[in-house]
């Protein structure tokens, strides 16, 4: 297991979240403008589809980070010394 197996798997994650991101924006907007139109608020079956193909590529883009992360995990259970294992900051951003 190296870094650019991680890498790799971490950045297809990431473009695949930022496509299904971009194409849910896009849906909420027709619903959006369909509702200040006529009313009632509508789904356009082209962006719905749009929309369910990201999410599948998603799942399987985090499936696969999932199990990359697994073998990282399986390697660290070797560390003896705590000090070899690194602690990372978090900072949770609020939208």
């Amino acid at each position: 297991m190296n870094d650019r197996e991680i890498l790799t798997a971490t950045l297809r994650w990431h473009t695949a979240h930022t496509t299904r991101m971009e194409a849910t924006t896009a849906s909420n907007r027709f619903k959006t403008d369909e509702k200040r139109r006529t009313g009632f608020g509508g789904a356009d079956s082209e962006l719905s589809a749009r929309v369910t193909a990201a999410k599948r590529i998603e799942l399987a883009a985090l499936r696969n980070l999932a199990r990359v992360c697994d073998k990282v995990r399986g390697n660290q259970k070797q560390v003896d010394d705590a000090s070899e294992v690194f602690d990372v900051e978090v900072k949770l951003l609020t939208c």
